[in-house]
C-alpha cells in the first residue's frame, strides 16, 4: 500500500458546544465526531480504494454503523455527553466492561495477534481497574461477572477476535471525545489518576495508532476479513446490550 502524505493522516471533525456554535477540532486518522460520541470514518486511501470494491475498514465501519447509532441513543452514553452522568451508573458500566477487555486481551495474546491490533487503545483493562478504584470500587472483585460479549469472545476465533479489537480500538478514539464530558460530570482535575484513566490516551498515540491498524487491516487475508466483519458486529450487539443495561 502506497504510503499517504502526513498532511492527509489527521482529519478535522466539526462538532457543536452546548451553546450551539461550531467547532473544530483535530483527532485521530479516520474518526468522525456524532452526538458526541466519536465513530470511525473514511481515510482518504479507503476513499480510493472504493473504486475497486471496499476496503476491510470500510466494510468493519458500515457493518457496525447502525448499532453505533442505537449505542448512542441509550439513556446512559447521552447522559455521558450531557455530563449529568452519576457516579454508581458508570461505575456498573466499567464493571460490565472489564471482563469484555480481560478476555479480548487474553485471547489477543494467546492468538499472537498483539502486534496486529493497536495495543494502546485495546488494551486498557489496568487503567479501567484503576478508575473503578479511584472512583470508589474498592472491592474490584465486585464486578458484573461475564456477560454474553465476553463469553463469546472467550472462543471466537482470529479473525472474531480483529473485529472485536477494532470496536474495542474505536471506543478510544470516542473517550478523546467524552472524557471532557465525564470530567465536568464528575468534577475532577482532569489529571492521571482522577478515575478517568480509561479515557485517557494521548492524541499523538491514538492518531498513530489507528492510522497504522487501519493500514495493517487491508492486508488481511479474506478469510479472516470476512470473520472480522462478523466479530465487529457481534461485538458492537454486545455493547449495545452493556450500554442497555449498565443503568
Amino acid at each position: 500500500m502506497r504510503c499517504l502524505p502526513s498532511d492527509l493522516l489527521l482529519i478535522c471533525a466539526r462538532h457543536r458546544t452546548r451553546s450551539g456554535a461550531p467547532r473544530s477540532q483535530w483527532i485521530a486518522p479516520g474518526a468522525e465526531v456524532q452526538s458526541g460520541i466519536m465513530q470511525p470514518g473514511p481515510l482518504p486511501f479507503e476513499e480510493r480504494a472504493s473504486v475497486r470494491g471496499p476496503g476491510l475498514a470500510a466494510r468493519l465501519r458500515q457493518a457496525i454503523a447502525e448499532l453505533h447509532l442505537h449505542v448512542e441513543s441509550t439513556a446512559l452514553a447521552r447522559a455521558i455527553v450531557g455530563s449529568s452522568i452519576t457516579i454508581e451508573p458508570y461505575l456498573a458500566l466499567l464493571d460490565r466492561l472489564e471482563p469484555v477487555h480481560e478476555v479480548l486481551e487474553h485471547r489477543l495474546a494467546a492468538a499472537t495477534l498483539e502486534d496486529l491490533v493497536p495495543r494502546p487503545l485495546v488494551f486498557r483493562a489496568d487503567a479501567l481497574r484503576r478508575d473503578r478504584c479511584a472512583l470508589g470500587r474498592r472491592d474490584l472483585s465486585r464486578g458484573a461477572g461475564h456477560g454474553s460479549l465476553s463469553l463469546w469472545l472467550g472462543s471466537a476465533n482470529g479473525g472474531h477476535l480483529v473485529g472485536a479489537a477494532y470496536v474495542i480500538a474505536g471506543s478510544a478514539l470516542g473517550s478523546a471525545v467524552l472524557r471532557p464530558s465525564l470530567v465536568k460530570a464528575f468534577k475532577t482535575l482532569d489529571q492521571p489518576g482522577d478515575g478517568l484513566d480509561y479515557h485517557r490516551v494521548p492524541t499523538a498515540i491514538l492518531r498513530e495508532a489507528w492510522s497504522a491498524f487501519l493500514a495493517r487491516l487491508e492486508r488481511l487475508p479474506e478469510d479472516l476479513a470476512a470473520d472480522a466483519v462478523d466479530g465487529a458486529r457481534r461485538t458492537m450487539t454486545g455493547m449495545l446490550d452493556i450500554y442497555s443495561s449498565a443503568c
